[in-house]
């Protein structure tokens, strides 16, 4: 390369005019920029928008005793709160009176609420995490449990009443346990209220046997002990079993009754019951009618009430607790303790064709979702 020692001495080309030419030349270049630029993100913008949005479908009619799955057809709608966050809605004539059925797909993030409540709106989220809830903890522990990138996915039933949903399928895929859990809910011809139960057919929840069961005819278990609660007593000290109101109350053991409807701004109608034998009391809260006196010792199985809503009660149930005898409170979860017999219901073999039917309605639209 040539050196060149200064510049002192070198011609500078004189500057030319701006001609119109130019213009039009430098018009014509910003012209085809801006269109490009237009055309470029605007396309891209709006495929990142599909990305994110919910897909509400429709799928031809679906019936039980055709359950093959039909072909849905996505319609745009706002964009989910949450990244990963399906939701959609079906119409399967053939199961509950022909009521379009919602599905919701999520992935566990922080907790369980916090991740229902990003994918529902605010006055809905709560009431599906509780009934979400109840159909886990007879897998999970939903407190400690649970972790981030879990899938969840639920079928529900919208209701217009204060319940909101009804879960008619659930299915949760556990990093914990390495297991997915699935659960389909069923009421067959002869049930007086559905209930939960595995593709085996056999119900989720266990019962207390009948002689010893405080109450047999229930829809759900909507509480047990050591469940959070807001107020001064934050644990939860009974079962709660959610029954009609005149539902009948039979005392789990032979006993003598200790009183009746003490603290009645909380407990409602109420009676305790002190079992020598098992080294135990029962106390039965919120009742609707009661049969027995302080004094009164009561059989194995005899009723001495009727299920009600009194008390501090916010839908019509039956809390039903075990105590020990001693100073000390020691609360007893009646389906871990010795004291009572449990077992879990099976669907009946005349019913089991139906269930399976109705489980195929189930997963077909899972499927399509």
């Amino acid at each position: 390369m040539e050196n060149i020692p200064s510049l002192k001495n070198q011609d500078i080309p004189s500057r030319k005019s701006f001609s119109i030419k130019n213009l039009f030349a430098l018009v014509f270049i910003v012209s085809l920029g801006l269109n490009g630029y237009y055309l470029f993100f605007k396309k891209n913008g709006s495929e990142a928008r599909i990305v994110h949005e919910e897909a509400v479908a429709q799928t031809a009619p679906v019936s039980p005793a055709d359950a093959a799955p039909a072909k849905a057809a996505a319609v745009s709608q706002p964009s989910a709160k949450l990244a990963g966050v399906k939701r959609a809605a079906f119409s399967a004539p053939g199961i509950h009176d022909g009521k379009q059925i919602q599905y919701l797909y999520l992935k566990i993030e922080n907790s369980l609420n916090h991740s229902v409540c990003k994918a529902l709106p605010e006055k809905d989220c709560e009431v599906m995490g509780a009934y979400i809830t109840r159909i886990l903890v007879w897998f999970l522990d939903v407190k400690s449990h649970l972790r981030n990138g879990d899938s969840l996915s639920v079928i529900y039933l919208p209701l217009d009443n204060e319940e909101k949903f009804k879960i008619l399928k659930l299915t949760y895929a556990s990093g914990y346990s390495s297991k997915t859990y699935e659960v389909n809910f069923y009421k067959g011809p002869d049930m007086k209220y559905g209930a939960y139960f595995n593709n085996d057919g056999v119900e989720i929840a266990p019962r207390i046997d009948d002689n010893q069961a405080p109450i047999r005819d229930y829809l759900e278990i909507t509480s047990l002990p050591g469940d959070f609660r807001a107020g001064k007593n934050r644990g939860h000290s009974g079962t709660d079993f959610k029954a009609d109101v005149g539902t009948p109350i039979y005392s789990a053991f032979e006993g003598k009754v200790l009183r009746v409807n003490w603290n009645f701004r909380m407990n409602g109608d109420c009676i305790e019951i002190d079992h020598p034998q098992e080294g135990i009391k029962t106390l039965y809260l919120h009742l609707n009618k009661i049969l027995v006196k302080p004094g009164m010792t009561v059989k194995q199985g005899q009723q001495i009430a009727e299920s009600g809503n009194t008390g501090r009660s916010f839908a019509p149930h039956l809390h039903y607790e075990i105590q020990g005898r001693s100073e000390k409170k020691v609360i007893y979860n009646p389906f871990k303790a010795d004291y009572h017999r449990t077992y879990n219901k099976k669907i009946p073999d005349r019913d089991r064709a139906d269930y399976e039917k109705t489980v195929q309605v189930y997963d077909s639209i899972l499927k399509k979702s």
